[in-house]
């Protein structure tokens, strides 16, 4: 009966993410800087010209004196907050020539959303040890994707931020976004694919 129940809870409810993860791909995590890392990997290592290429991202703090934040330590709108997690994630690609193809703004991996944003609120820190999870697909849409056969290396670099000052919780006036920069940017291991057919 133990047993019943516990396949149950595992349909119903799903693995845990370190279960799902192990199962489907290797950690990647590259060296850390300031108490944080990045890793990032992929389903396979060959795809086609023009095929979504599926990214499972990791991003950690593994110690910090001070707050870090997934973005900048300033009042955001409540609905938007979510999705300006990816904001601070940055895809590059890079051709046998060394070339970097598509996209190369700095949150290229951003999601890009409209409506209303909501009450404006400031961010919650990053908890220690807490692995934070993107799962995101780059696709034609974005223009990330290689669109000429080859060997292509991939890097995904991760850019927290630290307490504005003072913090955000602590004043009613905005901060200034061009004074609020990141804390360090991290790389993760660079990944290696195929791309096969026709342009």
């Amino acid at each position: 009966m133990k047993t019943l129940l516990a396949l149950l809870a595992v349909t119903i409810f799903g693995l845990s993410d370190s279960a799902q993860s192990s199962s489907q791909t290797p950690d990647n995590w590259g060296s850390p800087k300031r108490g944080v890392r990045v890793s990032f990997s992929l389903d396979k290592s060959m795809y086609a010209v023009g095929e979504e290429i599926p990214l499972h991202i990791k991003a950690q703090v593994v110690s910090t004196e001070r707050p870090l934040y997934s973005i900048p330590d300033r009042r955001t709108g409540a609905f938007f907050m979510r999705w300006d997690f990816a904001r601070a994630f940055h895809l590059t690609i890079i051709d046998e020539k060394g070339r970097i193809v598509g996209d190369d703004e700095p949150s290229n991996l951003r999601f890009i959303v409209s409506g209303s944003s909501g009450p404006l609120v400031c961010p919650a820190p990053l908890e220690v040890g807490h692995v934070y999870l993107l799962e995101q697909s780059v696709n034609k849409k974005q223009k990330l994707l290689p669109t000429q056969p080859g060997i292509y290396q991939l890097t995904v670099t991760w850019s927290p931020y630290p307490a504005s000052d003072p913090p955000c919780d602590q004043t009613e006036v905005p901060a200034d976004s061009k004074d609020l920069r990141p804390l360090v940017t991290v790389r993760s291991v660079p990944i290696k694919i195929q791309v096969t057919g026709n342009p």
